[in-house]
């Protein structure tokens, strides 16, 4: 799984972070981090709670 933020488009609200269960998302310097990206579950509840679009999932091989 690789998860991108966009950093010019996340301005910092950290609803992501609040959204994911597994912890793979943290907030660092008031920004969100992508920490464990082998836990995440592909739920998407945290790219659902981005308001600008700042964060994008994708599946790899």
């Amino acid at each position: 799984m690789k998860i991108e933020i966009n950093y010019d488009e996340c301005y910092g609200c950290n609803a992501c972070v609040e959204a994911c269960n597994k912890n793979v998302l943290i907030e660092l310097d008031d920004r969100p981090v992508v920490a464990s990206p082998n836990e995440c579950k592909f739920c998407l509840r945290c790219e659902k709670e981005c308001s600008t679009d700042a964060l994008k999932h994708e599946r790899i091989a």
